[in-house]
C-alpha cells in the first residue's frame, strides 16, 4: 500500500510517493521529485503573461456592465411609465434634443416622457470631468505660483 504527498507552490509541484506498513504508517520513501513551471512573467520585461489577456478583459466586462446596467434602467423607466413602451414612440422621445430635456426638467414641470428622457441621457453621460487638463494649461501664469514667486521674494 502507497501513500502521494504533495506539495503545491507557486512555481512548483513537489510530490513523494510512501510506502506503508502493515499498520498504516510510513515505511518507507518509494520515490520523490519535483516538477518546476515558468513564473508567468516575460523574463526581460517581467511583465505577467496575462496582462495582454487581463486588460481587455477588462474593458470587455465593463462594457457589459455598462450595457446590462442601461438596460436595468430602460426597464425601470418603462415600468413606471417615464418612457413608452412601444419602441417606435420610445424612439420619437429619443429624437428630441437631451439637453433641452434636461434643461427645462431643471427649470419647470415636464411630461413623464420628457423626465424619462433626460433620466436615460444623464446614465449615458454620468461620472465626472477631470481638471487635470486645466491644471497643466496654469503652469507658471496660476494664482499659486505667482503667489508663491511672490512670496520667495519677499522671503529673500
Amino acid at each position: 500500500m502507497y501513500r502521494f504527498a504533495f506539495d503545491l507552490g507557486t512555481n512548483s509541484l513537489g510530490w513523494a510517493v510512501y510506502q506503508l506498513d502493515s499498520d498504516i504508517k510510513p515505511a518507507a520513501l518509494a520515490r520523490i521529485g519535483v516538477r518546476i513551471f515558468p513564473n508567468g512573467r516575460d523574463p526581460q520585461s517581467k511583465e505577467s503573461n496575462a496582462a495582454g489577456r487581463r486588460i481587455p478583459r477588462g474593458a470587455r466586462r465593463r462594457q457589459d456592465r455598462n450595457l446590462g446596467r442601461r438596460e436595468r434602467l430602460l426597464d425601470g423607466l418603462i415600468s413606471s411609465g417615464l418612457l413608452p413602451p412601444d419602441a417606435e414612440a420610445r424612439a420619437r422621445v429619443f429624437a428630441t434634443n437631451p439637453y433641452e430635456a434636461r434643461a427645462r426638467a431643471a427649470r419647470e414641470q415636464v411630461s413623464l416622457e420628457q423626465l424619462g428622457r433626460a433620466l436615460w441621457h444623464m446614465s449615458k453621460h454620468r461620472g465626472f470631468k477631470s481638471n487635470r487638463r486645466a491644471d497643466k494649461d496654469a503652469d507658471e501664469n496660476g494664482k499659486i505660483a505667482t503667489a508663491s514667486s511672490a512670496l520667495l521674494e519677499r522671503l529673500r
